[in-house]
C-alpha cells in the first residue's frame, strides 16, 4: 500500500479514498436511475389506459371492425359500428365473383319504390348507417355519394333550380332514419363565418354560422333552419345558477332547440361498456398495410415450399427415368424441377414484397 508521510504511517492517499467515494456515488446513482426507469415503465401503461377510453362516445353497443387493404387500390382503416341494427344483417367485406364488396349493413326486407343508399365509414372512424330513399322527387335530383379529400360525402337531394348568391346545404338522415331536408344559405353573412357540418360518432352535426368575435363568459348557441326560415343563433351564459343546459336535438323529424332546465343534470350510468379511442384501437390492431404484408409474406412462404416439393418430385422422376432408361420420364422430372425452382424464386420475391409492406406500415 502506498503511504503519504503527511497523513501518517499507513494512511491511504486521498485520491484512493476519493475514488472509493466516487464509485459508491456512481453505484447509488445507477440504482436510482434503474428504479426511476422501472417506475416509468409501470406507470406509463396505466396513464395510457386512462387516456385510451372515449367517454364522450354515445352509450351504444359498439363493435370494432379491423381495416383492410386492396393491393394497389385503397386502404380502409379499422372502424366502429353498432353491434346490432334491427332489420339488418352485417355483411363482412369479401370478394364476390372477382369484385370486392365492402362491408355493409344489408336490409332484411326491401321497400317498394325506394332505393337503398349504402352506409360508409365516417372521417372519425365510426360507421355512418345507410338508409332508404325515394326513387324520384319533384324539383330535385339525386347526387350520389362520392369520395373527397375530406372523406366520403353522403348522397343527397339537390334542387334542380339554382339560387343566386346562395349555397345549397344538403339534407341528411338522423339516427332514427328520418330525412332532414336541406336548405339554401347565403354565401356570406356580415360579422359571421360558416362552420361546416361534420360526422361525429356516425351522426351528422349540422353546419352553422358563428360570430367572428367572441364574448366572455358566454357560449354561442348556433341558429338553425326551420320551415319558417333561418332561426338566428344567440349567446347564452356558460352557467346559470339552479339550471342546467339541455342540448338541442332532432325529435320525430323536428328540431328541438336547446334550453335551460331547472334542477341538476343527473349523471346516468352507462348501459354498455366503455370503448377505447379509435386512434388507440388502430394502434392496437395492426394497421391494414402491416396485416396485408403479413398475408403476402405467408403466401410467399407457401409458394416457396410448393416449389421445393416440386423440385423433389422432379428429382425423383429424373432418377427413375435414369434407372429405367425412360428418357421421357427423365425429361419430365427435369421440367418439373425447373418449374419448382421458378415457383420457389417467385415465393421468395413475394416474401420480400410482404416484408417491405410491413416495414412501410411501421
Amino acid at each position: 500500500m502506498h503511504v503519504h508521510l503527511d497523513f501518517g504511517q499507513g494512511t491511504p492517499y486521498p485520491e484512493e479514498s476519493h475514488r472509493r467515494d466516487y464509485r459508491r456515488i456512481l453505484e447509488d446513482l445507477i440504482v436510482l436511475i434503474r428504479t426511476l426507469i422501472m417506475l416509468l415503465v409501470l406507470l406509463t401503461p396505466l396513464q395510457a389506459l386512462s387516456e385510451e377510453w372515449d367517454d364522450t362516445a354515445p352509450d351504444e353497443n359498439w363493435v370494432y371492425e379491423p381495416g383492410y387493404e386492396l393491393e394497389g387500390v385503397s386502404t380502409q382503416e379499422g372502424f366502429y359500428r353498432a353491434k346490432v341494427r334491427k332489420g339488418f344483417t352485417w355483411i363482412p367485406g369479401a370478394y364476390v365473383k372477382g369484385m370486392w364488396v365492402p362491408p355493409h349493413w344489408l336490409p332484411k326486407k326491401s321497400q317498394a319504390g325506394n332505393i337503398w343508399v349504402r352506409g360508409h365509414v365516417g372521417p372519425d372512424g365510426y360507421w355512418v348507417p345507410g338508409h332508404w330513399r325515394r326513387r324520384a322527387r319533384d324539383g330535385y335530383e339525386w347526387t350520389a355519394g362520392f369520395q373527397s379529400e375530406q372523406g366520403w360525402v353522403h348522397g343527397y337531394w339537390r334542387p334542380v333550380a339554382k339560387k343566386n348568391a346562395h349555397v345549397w346545404i344538403p339534407g341528411h338522415w338522423n339516427r332514427a332514419g328520418e330525412w332532414i331536408d336541406g336548405y339554401w344559405r347565403p354565401v356570406r353573412r356580415a360579422g359571421f363565418r360558416w362552420v361546416q357540418g361534420r360526422w361525429n360518432y356516425g351522426r351528422w352535426v349540422r353546419g352553422y354560422w358563428v360570430p367572428r368575435t367572441a364574448r366572455g363568459q358566454h357560449i354561442w348557441v348556433p341558429g338553425y333552419w326551420s320551415p319558417k326560415g333561418w332561426i338566428v343563433g344567440y349567446w347564452r351564459p356558460v352557467h346559470k345558477r339552479g339550471f342546467y343546459w339541455r342540448q338541442a336535438t332532432w325529435r320525430q323529424g323536428k328540431w328541438t332547440p336547446g334550453s335551460w332546465v331547472k334542477g341538476t343534470l343527473r349523471s346516468t350510468k352507462r348501459r354498455y361498456s366503455r370503448i377505447r379511442h379509435i386512434r388507440s384501437m388502430r394502434a392496437v390492431q395492426r394497421p391494414a398495410l402491416y396485416r396485408n404484408g403479413k398475408r403476402v409474406e405467408r403466401r410467399g412462404k407457401r409458394q416457396e415450399r410448393d416449389g421445393v416439393r416440386l423440385q423433389k418430385k422432379g428429382a425423383r422422376l429424373e432418377r427413375r427415368g435414369l434407372k429405367t432408361g425412360n428418357v421421357r420420364t427423365q425429361r419430365r422430372g427435369e421440367k418439373l424441377q425447373r418449374k419448382g425452382k421458378r415457383k420457389e424464386r417467385k415465393g421468395e420475391r413475394k416474401q420480400r414484397r410482404g416484408k417491405r409492406k410491413q416495414k412501410r406500415a411501421r
